[in-house]
């Protein structure tokens, strides 16, 4: 029982991170996120791959972060992670449509980033300027979301971001993109694999709380 319930906490510590991630950097169409995307100039047009370094403080019972390989398609993205044993597989859409296959019980989850960002404030961000991360020439932003109580830092190398951290009350976490590699993708790594089965988070939510609402009063 013990092993469950730190796989499932491994599970929800991969998705959360991945999530974190996607909401700083990523555009879906013309959505909020998508807005975000313009505002630090980033190209929806170059498709490449790249290793996502993750540095975040560790967790009691936690395993160690294992590799991580993202990909890049005008607009959609991939990512492979490994967490203690555990691999958790994502496809994000353009649409801002989220699928995160769970190893654990061999099953598809789904949800809509976008629309979570619908009824928050946009983070605000600002240029910095110019600055050399690692030997490459940057554009340094900071960010801040006062709904959320995060801030931080984004460097971004050509039209792609290619480091930034989020600065939470609780810590702080720093994704650092590379071995980046433009090159041309299949369009199967961002669809899934046939006959899959997919469960929608956002409608169990709501159902949820509908059956909550309408439970009667003792």
């Amino acid at each position: 029982m013990h092993t469950t319930m730190i796989k499932s906490q491994v599970f929800k510590t991969l998705l959360l991170m991945l999530t974190v991630s996607v909401i700083s950097n990523f555009s879906f169409a013309d959505g909020s996120l998508g807005a975000i995307y313009k505002q630090l100039g980033l190209s929806e047009d170059i498709t490449y791959t790249a290793d996502m370094d993750i540095q975040m403080p560790a967790q009691q019972n936690m395993p160690a972060m294992g590799p991580t390989k993202v990909y890049f398609k005008k607009g959609a993205m991939r990512t492979e992670m490994e967490m203690g044993g555990m691999k958790l597989l994502t496809i994000l859409q353009k649409d801002g449509t989220l699928y995160a296959y769970n190893d654990m019980t061999k099953s598809w989850m789904k949800t809509h980033l976008d629309q979570a960002m619908k009824n928050r404030p946009l983070p605000q961000y600002t240029k910095v300027g110019d600055e050399t991360v690692d030997g490459l020439a940057c554009t340094k932003y900071t960010m801040q979301d006062t709904a959320q109580g995060v801030t931080g830092n984004i460097w971004v190398f050509d039209s792609m971001i290619y480091k930034n951290t989020i600065v939470t009350p609780q810590n702080t976490t720093t994704i650092c993109f590379k071995n980046i590699k433009k090159q041309d993708l299949e369009d199967a790594l961002f669809s899934l694999p046939a006959g899959a089965q997919t469960q929608d988070i956002n409608a169990m939510m709501q159902q949820a709380q509908s059956t909550g609402a309408a439970a009667p009063q003792k």
